[in-house]
């Protein structure tokens, strides 16, 4: 399966999803049609149908298994149902607790209809066939004495068990596990989409933390370092290094495996490899990342421990103004409310201009202009239009016959010059800036220079108050007989 095949199926999974979703979410609005038809003024308004929901997702789950013919007994279900109800409204009767968890049941159930389930409008995301879905929430059973038993369709199990309220931490952990089991048993096709997802947490890790450490980084100042940021960066490098080090074994092992896959599987198994590869990528440079934290806060530490802070404290209008003002009794707000309101609102313009301040205005005379540029004092500075001009003729032979000694082979700037004067290494270091800015002098008019080229070395070389790089040098062959 290629990349392209497993991304359709991940989105055609997720689409399933929210096509799930939809015959759960049309029940909240149908409850109070429903509550109408026992009376006109009835209404279930203070019941939560998706809340009800979830709790009959979870009387099924807790006791799945545990009955001889499977399934959960009805009145087990509808017994959760209405004691969520009666914690919901306990001002209602439990009669109406009661028909309420019997309603929502049938609901799930679809009572009424001759097929089993809800049939969603679908659009295939492969050839955008449109269709109709089957969705299966509840289905019964009954067992040898006639009991009726509850089942959750396996999706819609899923799809109440995806909510739980996990950390991104703890996810991370259980879908390394997830991957490491369907690695193990050769499932190829569902270790790609696994992979793909622990690719997906790990960005969203990162960008998690990247959010947390710019605003830490913006103002220092508000935040407790030892309490608060130091506590965070540790929990996260321990994260990461548990993470990194479960990612390594676990790509070393995909590797292992995939060598003696079968062939329809080859290129989902190189696949799971690479995900897993870019996914410990991924997290090897957000380790990189907290680890120059430290520095980065310490430099902005500095910036903002020197600047000048023009803040005078956040105000939020509705909660610390308007809603203390309301709060007063009416005589109190009378006094207060005047000035509050004029220091809220803008300046605003009057509606009739006054003609004597416009007189004034037009009849003024105009104001003198300031000059726009103020002498500089430039001191003891000395005017030199070329740098070049500062060097004298024996300098300039010294430093042709140091240029002539270039060849084929690199020699570094700081050789070259060793044992030169002061004004000969500089002559010599701006020559060959000139050579690294013309991208080798093949184009120079300047004899010396010809055929010579200048590379960086990574290093940096001071010269008589200057600091150049020190630059890789070399000159072709015919280069070299042009200079001649």
């Amino acid at each position: 399966m290629s990349d392209s095949e497993a991304a359709g199926r991940s989105f055609a999974r997720r689409l399933r999803v929210l096509a799930h979703l939809q015959p759960l979410l049309d029940i909240e609005h149908d409850k109070n049609r429903a509550a109408r038809a026992g009376g006109a003024n009835r209404s279930w308004d203070a019941y939560d149908m998706r809340l009800l929901q979830v709790s009959a997702f979870d009387a099924i789950a807790a006791e799945y298994g545990l009955h001889p013919e499977g399934g959960v007994p009805r009145t087990s279900v509808e017994a959760a149902i209405g004691a969520q109800a009666a914690r919901s409204a306990p001002g209602r009767t439990s009669a109406e607790h009661a028909e309420v968890a019997t309603w929502l049941i049938d609901r799930l159930l679809n009572v009424g209809y001759a097929a089993r389930g809800f049939d969603v409008p679908w659009i295939n995301p492969a050839d955008y066939t449109r269709a109709d879905l089957r969705v299966v929430a509840l289905y019964e059973t009954l067992t040898s004495d006639g009991e009726v038993r509850l089942h959750a369709d396996e999706a819609a199990l899923n799809l109440t068990l995806a909510g739980l309220d996990l950390d991104l931490e703890d996810r991370q952990i259980a879908a390394e596990a997830v991957l490491r089991a369907q690695i193990e048993s050769g499932r190829w096709s569902q270790a790609e989409q696994s992979a793909a997802m622990a690719q997906r947490m790990a960005v969203e890790y990162r960008n998690r933390l990247d959010r947390y450490l710019r605003s830490v980084e913006r103002d220092l100042r508000d935040i407790d370092w030892e309490a608060d940021v130091e506590a965070v960066i540790e929990d996260a490098l321990a994260h990461i290094e548990g993470r990194v080090r479960a990612l390594h074994q676990l790509s070393d092992h995909a590797t292992q495996l995939a060598e003696d896959v079968d062939p329809a599987s080859r290129t989902q198994a190189a696949s799971v490899v690479r995900l897993v590869g870019d996914t410990l990528q991924h997290l090897l440079a957000l380790q990189r990342h907290i680890l120059a934290a430290r520095s980065r806060f310490r430099a902005a530490q500095v910036a903002q421990g020197f600047a000048i802070s023009l803040a005078v404290g956040k105000v939020h209008l509705h909660d610390d103004v308007f809603k203390p003002l309301l709060s007063m009794p009416p005589v109190q707000v009378a006094e207060l409310a005047p000035a509050l309101v004029t220091r809220s609102v803008g300046v605003t313009a009057p509606i009739v201009l006054s003609l004597a301040v416009l007189a004034d205005v037009l009849l003024a005379r105009p104001r003198e202009r300031e000059e726009a540029f103020v002498d500089v004092d430039l001191g003891d500075l000395e005017e030199i239009g070329n740098p070049f001009e500062r060097f004298d003729d024996d300098t300039w032979a010294k430093a042709r016959s140091l240029m002539a000694q270039l060849g084929p082979e690199p020699l570094a700037l700081s050789v070259l010059v060793s044992g030169a004067d002061d004004d000969v290494a500089l002559l010599v270091a701006l020559c060959s800036m000139r050579c690294w800015g013309e991208r080798g002098s093949s184009e120079t008019r300047d004899p010396m220079l010809v055929g010579i080229a200048a590379i960086e070395s990574g290093m940096d070389l001071s010269l008589d108050r200057f600091t150049v790089p020190d630059l890789l040098l070399s000159r072709s062959p015919g280069g070299a007989d042009a200079a001649r």
